[in-house]
């Protein structure tokens, strides 16, 4: 696995100033983020007892989780193209695991800015809550981090497996990706109710940046929200079956 990502990023800094260009740039997709939420709380204040560093917690968990994923995982987002180009057949033949094969496909590098970024506010906002008292707190966020992780990386699973079937990548995954990141970097707490039921039993979002925190903020006292993060190996389980079941009735592109 670390083979591809070095082989990636030898590759990208061939081009220096393409590099550190591309780079910068993708700081400020988290940065925009950052100032929309400072904004809304510059206007508005608290927002339903949630005070701004609640929130960038809530958002940095999100967004650095889902950075994670992307970067990581980007081989399964980019997976259509493979199949498109019949390239896939070659995977297959390969004496070499498949899963890896398509994660080290492709990488992008310029968009480790993004994870350095992420754990930078992660850790502001995790400090200036106070919840480096408490060595419990270490062990959730953590916890909703991994799991936030593994959400995506599913979802991007399952659009790959989705791509036997379309050939093309299609739009309607992006709904699940990149939509429910934008929903889940607002505290859920905001939302009504069947929002957040929604993103507990659908998209189980509310799993990770919203039942745990409301612990950690001794909102709640059930430990049983501790737990919640691990719903989402539940969408884990029925990305990696769908995905193999698919596989099994792949006959090939025919290139």
């Amino acid at each position: 696995m670390f083979k591809y990502i070095k082989m990636h990023f030898k590759s990208s800094i061939e081009y220096k100033v393409s590099f550190i260009l591309l780079s910068i740039s993708q700081l400020f997709n988290l940065i925009f983020s950052v100032v929309v939420i400072l904004s809304l709380y510059n206007k508005f204040g608290v927002l339903k007892n949630i005070n701004i560093y609640q929130c960038l917690l809530s958002l940095s968990l999100i967004d650095l989780g889902f950075y994670i994923a992307e970067f990581t995982f980007r081989g399964f987002d980019t997976f259509h193209k493979i199949i498109k180009k019949g390239n896939f057949d070659i995977l297959l033949i390969r004496p070499e695991n498949l899963y890896l094969q398509i994660l080290g496909s492709e990488f992008e590098p310029t968009k480790f800015s993004r994870l350095l970024t992420g754990f930078g506010l992660l850790i502001y906002a995790f400090i200036k809550n106070g919840l480096y008292t408490n060595i419990a707190n270490y062990f959730i966020t953590l916890l909703c981090l991994v799991c936030c992780v593994i959400l995506y990386a599913s979802i991007l699973i399952f659009g790959a497996a989705v791509s036997f079937y379309t050939i093309d990548g299609i739009e309607f995954i992006n709904i699940f990706t990149y939509g429910t990141r934008e929903i889940g970097e607002y505290p859920m707490g905001i939302f009504s109710k069947r929002v957040i039921l929604l993103f507990t039993f659908f998209i189980p979002i509310a799993c990770i940046n919203y039942y745990p925190l409301l612990y950690m903020f001794n909102k709640e006292s059930n430990p049983l929200f501790i737990l919640t993060p691990f719903a989402v190996l539940i969408v884990s389980l029925i990305s990696i079956l769908f995905f193999n079941f698919s596989l099994k009735h792949y006959q090939s592109s025919g290139s």
